[in-house]
This record gives structure tokens, sequence and C-alpha cells, in this order.
């Protein structure tokens, strides 16, 4: 787990697509908007790392 701050951002994505889905059912559908968004989100923040050494 060498990004902390990635692996929050991920986790707090995964809380926020449960609690919509158990909230309302119906928009499950998407749910996987903030997951795709967090994993987007950390994919550029490596990449970034990656660019500054």
């Amino acid at each position: 787990m060498a990004d902390v701050g990635g692996s929050g951002l991920v986790l707090l994505a995964v809380a926020t697509a449960a609690l919509c889905a158990w909230m309302l059912p119906p928009l499950t559908f998407l749910a996987p908007g903030p997951l795709a968004l967090a994993l987007t989100a950390v994919d550029v923040r490596r990449s970034a790392a990656v660019l500054l050494r």
C-alpha cells in the first residue's frame, strides 16, 4: 500500500457507491460512477508521481 491517499480515495468511493445503492435502489446502476472516477484519479496520481521523480 504505497499510496495511502489513493487507497483512502478508493475506499471512500466504495462506501459512497454502497450508500447510494442502499438509499436509492432504482439508481444502483449509477454506483460504478464514483468507483470509476476514484480509480481514474488514483491512476492519474500515480502517473504524476512517476513524472515528478
